[in-house]
């Protein structure tokens, strides 16, 4: 069974890179361990995407959108495939004057921000600092084994998963639709420990953007509630509600 655009699907992956000779990433706690790449503060979980989005690099989407829920494929895509190849005119030189302005010293490997690009310094010396901002990845060959696991079936399975996809946690998300005022209505409840999150506001919007692009939701709507617990004396928690 083939996906079709807008599907919004659940992956494990392992991914290796070409010229070496151990596991890159992967979405598996147990493969991470085995590896040896083990981050006891990282979230390991199937990956959420929506088919279609052009979110993850063209060969991969490709093999996904080919694959069926719960068969295992295997892949090996080029440069090309994958991340492009390196582009010698992403590497620049960066007074070292620039980083002192910061406070920051700068170290070959060390990952920076520059002019709203993201690289990494390759080389440092004679004042000058030497940045690579093509991505990690590029001109190297990949090669991803991938299981899907599952494709969301309802309308409140789209959503739930629309918000895994722009706020990855260990959340259970609880998605309500029915019928308000005439338009169709997803009622969200946020997770308490998602709610104090910085980057909650910023993910809300980019999921409600995919929620109206990539089903027909009408209207979302959030509940929040922030537990307000006061040690000192003991006194019983008071929680606040918002719909919003």
């Amino acid at each position: 069974m083939a996906f079709q655009d807008g599907d919004v699907v659940d992956f494990d992956y392992e991914l290796w890179v070409e010229g070496q000779d151990r596991l890159y990433d992967t979405t598996l706690r147990e493969v991470a361990e085995k590896a040896g790449l083990l981050q006891e503060d990282a979230f390991y979980a199937p990956m959420t995407y929506v088919i279609g989005s052009g979110r993850i690099i063209s060969g991969l989407e490709k093999a996904l959108k080919e694959a069926e829920v719960g068969k295992t494929k295997e892949i090996d895509l080029t440069a090309a495939e994958s991340y492009g190849e390196r582009d010698p005119k992403l590497v620049e030189t960066i007074p070292l004057q620039e980083f002192k302005k910061n406070d920051v010293t700068p170290q070959v490997g060390l990952p920076i921000t520059y002019r709203n690009r993201r690289g990494t310094v390759s080389t440092v010396g004679g004042g000058r600092v030497r940045a690579d901002f093509n991505h990690p990845l590029a001109g190297k060959g990949l090669k991803y084994r991938f299981t899907v696991r599952r494709v969301a079936k309802t309308d409140a399975d789209k959503v739930s998963g629309l918000l895994r996809m722009n706020l990855p946690a260990p959340a259970a998300w609880k998605v309500d639709v029915a019928r308000e005022d005439g338009l169709k209505t997803a009622t969200v409840t946020v997770p308490e420990d998602v709610v104090t999150r910085r980057d909650w506001v910023v993910a809300k919007l980019r999921a409600l953007m995919d929620v109206r692009k990539h089903t027909d939701v009408e209207q979302v709507k959030f509940v929040e509630a922030y537990r307000l617990t006061t040690t000192m004396t003991g006194t019983p928690a008071a929680v606040a509600e918002r719909a919003a």
